[in-house]
């Protein structure tokens, strides 16, 4: 084992491999912003926010709430801007009217800093603003992070706060899915979540001192789940009241069983208690038990119920809850690896390993050094056995740090953790890729040596890279143009990565993308007739073995000198 460390130091130090070495690490990182353009190119997430202007005072105050597409709380930046438009000129048109030209007003803009997802300012202007009824203020947003970039414009609304003075709120969140549905009182300690099941009439559920906007998540790890997650995005004002108790519609009560009239403390029998809302905007969360699908719930109603013991008063909304299974942003980011970056790795690095065998073997033979190692008391077999050892041991070296490289990269970058099982299985099947093309150099190595070696290696990397997947093309072709082609393609194509020693590694690949939700339906179903795990595991073994073998048998009997 020393003598195997002390080839791989030897090979591994070398400048020839730290240059590649080099590359790789800077490699990783620019597949990691690959793999964010790629993420950032969806939507960015969901977004509460909440603002309002005090005109005769000249303030303001501007709140945002930003969640990833995993419903987790991201990093960003929001830049807004509030303005509001005057009438600049008229026109007169042909027909006898007139045109009202009017003329944006910016009243402040700036950029918050997303902190755990919630950034906010309170800002006191020089002078007072506008307050003349109706005024049309807008506020603006852009927001931005490693997930996307979501812009928005939203309308204030007037309050009527007394002495002819008047507030102007916005209230939003990115995704309404929460209807208001009736508002009413507390009577004899019980609530009607549904009036029309008592036959009574629907009450208004709006008020002109109090806005609400929620949005309805559902999380769950797979469809079948034993617990889910509830999740509300809130964004909510009231001139009466400070807070709000949630309580949201147990996703496992059956509606036809939901009693018409239920009292206060049986509200946990068919409610899930979320926690309390606040003027501003704010999330709750809340894991709960459950049985069967989980996509059903996006055709269900779920109501959500907001109460006010102090008042006696409550809301109720209808829900259609988005349901968020697995993580959506590992899956994005995931396909984007491997549509965009992890390719060149994987093609690249083999002429590492095809430089290896050269300097290990090949050159020394055609140099005559090899016969004077074995002069010292090393037998062939050690040192056959110790250089393929040392090669192997530098195949790991590089993967693991291109692959480090990579996940450092996307945790900074992110500010999350990625699924580290995912990296372990694409580096695995990189690392078995490249062990794999080793062996194969290192048998053409103990058979030619110098120039020869080369030629015949270079030759193969071009014929199991390029040339060997066109001959299974070119043969799906030969049966002919028409219905089918594109799947005869695919099925052949991965027939061939039995017969090619980087197949492991596009298998590996085709197993994230199913453990991750992002391969084709029917690219899926063919990777279900073809791969067959015992038979991918055999194939792997024979192109790591059997060039060992026959490479051991060629170079014991091999003249060495020069």
């Amino acid at each position: 084992m020393r003598a195997a460390l002390y080839d791989f130091r030897r090979g591994f130090l070398r400048l020839s491999v730290l240059i590649p070495l080099a590359l790789f690490v800077l490699a990783g990182i620019g597949v990691a912003y690959q793999g964010l353009a790629y993420l950032a190119s969806g939507v960015g997430g969901y977004t509460a926010v909440y603002s309002y202007i005090d005109p005769e005072r000249g303030e303001y105050k501007v709140e945002v709430l930003f969640l990833n597409r995993d419903l987790e709380p991201a990093q960003g930046a929001v830049s807004y801007k509030i303005s509001y438009y005057e009438i600049s000129g008229v026109s007169p048109e042909p027909g006898g009217g007139v045109v009202k030209h009017a003329e944006e007003v910016v009243v402040d803009q700036g950029v918050l800093v997303l902190k755990n997802g919630q950034g906010s300012i309170h800002k006191q202007l020089e002078a007072p603003l506008p307050s003349e009824q109706h005024m049309n203020y807008v506020l603006t947003i852009t927001v931005s992070s490693a997930f996307g970039l979501s812009s928005s414009g939203l309308g204030y609304a007037g309050v009527e706060v007394g002495d002819n003075k008047t507030l102007y709120i916005c209230t939003d969140v990115s995704t309404h899915n929460c209807s208001p549905y009736h508002r009413s009182s507390i009577a004899n300690g019980s609530v009607v979540v549904d009036p029309l099941k008592a036959g009574l009439g629907v009450p208004s559920p709006w008020s002109l001192n109090e806005f609400v906007s929620l949005a309805l998540f559902v999380k769950s790890g797979s469809e079948q789940a034993n617990e889910i997650e509830l999740v509300l995005l809130s964004s909510f004002f009231s001139l009466n009241r400070t807070e709000y108790e949630v309580y949201v519609l147990n996703p496992n009560t059956n509606l036809t069983e939901l009693p018409v009239t239920i009292r206060l403390e049986e509200l946990d029998r068919y409610f899930v208690y979320m926690g309390k809302i606040s003027r501003g905007v704010g999330v709750l969360e809340k894991s709960i038990g459950f049985e069967g699908n989980v996509s059903r719930l996006t055709s269900e109603t779920l109501y959500v119920l907001l109460l006010d013991r102090g008042s006696g008063e409550y809301l109720v909304l209808r829900a259609q809850p988005m349901v968020v299974i697995g993580s959506p942003v590992q899956r994005e980011l995931v396909a984007g690896l491997i549509l965009s970056g992890l390719g060149l790795f994987n093609a690249f690095a083999p002429v590492v390993m095809l430089y290896l065998a050269y300097v290990y073997i090949a050159k020394p033979r055609s140099q005559g050094a090899l016969e004077f190692v074995l002069a010292r008391p090393i037998t062939r077999f050690e040192l056959y056995n110790t250089r393929f050892l040392a090669g192997t041991l530098v195949a790991v070296a590089i993967s693991a740090v291109f692959y480090v490289s990579l996940y450092t990269a996307l945790c900074i970058l992110l500010n999350t953790v990625p699924d580290v099982t995912v990296f372990l299985l694409l580096f695995a099947g990189s690392l078995l890729s490249l062990i794999a093309f080793y062996s194969l150099y290192y048998m053409v190595s103990s058979m030619v040596s110098g120039a020869r070696y080369l030629v015949i290696a270079i030759l193969l990397f071009f014929v199991f890279l390029l040339v060997f997947p066109m001959v299974f093309i070119f043969v799906a072709l030969s049966v002919g143009v028409g219905p089918g082609l594109s799947e005869r393609i695919i099925r052949l194509s991965m027939v061939a990565e039995y017969f090619r020693p980087n197949g492991v590694n596009a298998f590996m690949q085709y197993h994230v993308q199913e453990i991750m939700g992002i391969l084709p339906k029917e690219t899926l179903e063919i990777f279900h007739s073809v791969f067959n795990p015992a038979l991918a595991a055999l194939s792997t073994a024979l192109w790591i073995a059997l060039p060992y073998v026959v490479g051991w048998l060629r170079f014991r009997k091999a003249n060495l000198s020069a």
